[in-house]
């Protein structure tokens, strides 16, 4: 009995909301978005003032990230899709207190498209693309879907190799015990750049912070990303930029697209 009241307390008190908001400002250890408390504000930032309509993200792993935004953010739809069945299973059962969260066990183009299709995401959805980690990399479908099938979106890639900065880790091998892979791919701007459709227009927006900032009281993991801004008004997307903590920790970067 002692050991069953003892699971009831730990796990009472590790899913409080007090604990939560701890966690979610980064004064207690949370692998949210890494760990990294300037990607959690920057993405809330993003969400309040563009008004996002939904939060699509593929790769749920264990739900740590979709736990952070729908904590944060709990009128806001939020999609998540993992094909890892184990993954998956603790996912759900992690994410079952929170009414604003639909998680998927499938693959994230197929979860993409059906989304779209049946206009499940609104008129401003934000991708949060994290699905790159088998030997199928869906980042170019997932893009290419998004590019061709919507208007307006915003977009962010994880474990993206930020130009200039190698302290930013990023995703460039097949993590399949077991299995090697030829010509693995990277996770870039060259990657990016052969599918985004020319038809649109995009603005970038890549992290100029340092591991300090990110993690001022515990260490998580310093990993790359690219925000993409898809078919936003110009006057807009640079008022966005002025923003005091855009301009402090985030710079504009060119992207031509081919």
């Amino acid at each position: 009995m002692l050991q069953n009241l003892k699971k009831i307390i730990k796990k009472n008190y590790l899913n409080s909301p007090f604990v939560r908001l701890l966690k979610n400002y980064g004064l207690l250890p949370d692998l949210a978005f890494h760990g990294d408390i300037i990607s959690r504000h920057f993405l809330l930032n993003i969400i309040s003032t563009f008004q996002v309509s939904s939060f699509i993200e593929t790769g749920t792993h264990i739900g740590n990230s979709t736990v952070f935004v729908a904590s944060m953010m709990r009128d806001l739809k939020i999609f998540t899709c993992e094909i890892n069945k184990d993954f998956f299973n603790i996912s759900k059962s992690i994410l079952k207190p929170y009414q604003n969260v639909s998680i998927y066990n499938e693959n994230s183009p197929v979860f993409l498209k059906n989304l779209i299709q049946f206009n499940a995401i609104g008129n401003l959805p934000l991708f949060f693309l994290d699905a790159h980690w088998y030997e199928y990399w869906p980042l170019k479908d997932e893009l290419s879907i998004i590019a061709s099938s919507l208007n307006k979106a915003v977009i962010i890639i994880d474990d993206f190799q930020v130009p200039g900065r190698k302290d930013f880790s990023m995703d460039s091998e097949v993590n399949v015990p077991g299995i090697e892979i030829k010509d693995t791919p990277e996770c870039n701007l060259e990657m990016i750049k052969q599918t985004l459709s020319r038809k649109n227009k995009y603005n970038l927006l890549i992290p100029s912070y340092y591991p300090k900032d990110a993690f001022p009281i515990w260490r998580g993991y310093f990993r790359g990303y690219a925000v993409i801004f898809q078919n936003f008004d110009a006057i807009l997307v640079n008022r966005f930029y002025k923003k005091k903590f855009i301009a402090e920790n985030f710079v504009p970067y060119s992207l031509e697209t081919t």
